[in-house]
């Protein structure tokens, strides 16, 4: 098993799941950051 290729699925599902969480938690506080 080529462990390089298993970490980059982790890194790649990893970021995947922060920018879902970051769009989840901006989305009701725009102004703070974005907006």
């Amino acid at each position: 098993m080529d462990w390089g290729w298993g970490w980059g699925i982790a890194v790649v599902v990893l970021l995947l799941l922060l920018l879902l969480l970051l769009s989840l938690s901006l989305s009701p506080l725009c102004s703070a950051l974005l907006c």
